[in-house]
């Protein structure tokens, strides 16, 4: 039995398989193989983070000067991006079923004909595969993700569990460009900046 505490969680395992994909995904965890449930409960009580992770920044190998900030929302029967290009220069995207607004050095997509759901990981492989496909393969991308799974999914799991997964980590493997990728929670006012002027349409 293991008690594991990291940042704004806590957890008692049976399977170390289980601590180590917390490992992979929080900063900062700690852990303690005990003997009883009530030796594990007193671990989490003594060594209880105080804070709460809310970002996770740059796991990949971008470029520090030359690269494109990433990130997307899956909405209903569409797919948000939004791309900053300040640290790149400037892009020209074209998809033919989607409307694109440049503001300065943000670019706001709307991919429409999007069927997928928030709740599915294969959609969201869909929708980072999509974002491959947009930007080519010769730029550096760091990509925000909403949600644990899909960084876990991106970073660390056996690709070879999922189909989505497996065809769009090969994707990004086989790119010229690195990939790093960040997590986001922060989504109280994502929905603001990506369905920004007329994407909203």
């Amino acid at each position: 039995m293991y008690a594991v505490v990291a940042p704004g969680f806590n957890s008692i395992y049976t399977s170390w398989k289980d601590v180590e994909r917390v490992i992979a995904l929080y900063p900062y965890p700690k852990w303690c193989k005990c003997n009883s449930e009530e030796e594990a409960y007193e671990f989490i009580k003594r060594n209880k983070a105080g804070r709460f992770v809310r970002k996770l920044f740059n796991y990949g190998n971008t470029s520090k000067l030359l690269y494109i900030n990433a990130k997307y929302r899956i909405g209903d029967g569409c797919v948000y991006y939004v791309l900053d290009t300040k640290r790149f220069g400037s892009v020209r995207v074209v998809r033919p079923s989607s409307i694109i607004e440049y503001k300065g050095s943000i670019v706001y997509i709307k991919d429409l004909n999007f069927y997928g759901s928030d709740e599915s990981i294969a959609s969201h492989m869909s929708a980072i595969f999509n974002l491959l496909e947009m930007l080519g393969s010769y730029c550096d991308i760091n990509l925000t993700v909403p949600y644990f799974s899909i960084y876990y999914c991106l970073t660390s799991c056996d690709k070879e569990i999922n189909r989505s997964v497996s065809v769009t980590r090969n994707a990004i493997d086989k790119r010229l460009g690195s990939m790093a990728f960040s997590l986001d929670f922060n989504t109280e006012n994502e929905s603001e900046v990506l369905t920004d002027g007329a994407l909203e349409n």
